[in-house]
């Protein structure tokens, strides 16, 4: 990720994490990616959260709710 914007679209956050839009979009409905919304479908990334689980791995850090 070379460029400086701090926040990137759903389009742009998807192909930086190599997952489809639709994908994007369930894990952010699910909680899993923090996001910013705009109103309606419009959603924003935290390049510094992209880049995060770029380096880490492509999938998001799942926990666990409802357990004791």
């Amino acid at each position: 990720m070379s460029n400086d914007t701090i926040a990137l679209s759903s389009s742009e956050a998807a192909r930086e994490l190599r997952i489809s839009v639709h994908t994007l979009m369930r894990w952010t409905a699910e909680g899993k990616i923090p996001h910013i919304c705009l109103g309606g479908r419009k959603h924003l990334y935290s390049r510094r959260a992209i880049e995060a689980l770029v380096s880490g791995s492509n999938q998001p850090t799942i926990t666990p709710t409802g357990t004791t």
